[in-house]
């Protein structure tokens, strides 16, 4: 007779923590940008002014407009 079971769970980043960057994707998506590409930028890995600048605006006007 075989016997279940419980199934483990998926070794890696648990879900449900804080994110570093809310919105992330829908402001790469803005910017006209990959959200990699955007998350790179933002934890320093890549250099581009010009996005973080874009970047400080939509946030900014995000808290200006109450919206996300």
């Amino acid at each position: 007779m075989k016997v279940k079971r419980k199934a483990k769970g998926k070794a890696g980043r648990k879900r449900g923590g804080v994110l570093a960057y809310p919105g992330i994707a829908r402001h790469a998506e803005a910017l006209g940008v990959e959200r990699t590409h955007l998350w790179r930028v933002l934890t320093g890995r890549r250099e581009s002014r010009s996005l973080i600048s874009r970047y400080k605006a939509i946030i900014e006007a995000a808290h200006r407009g109450g919206a996300k």
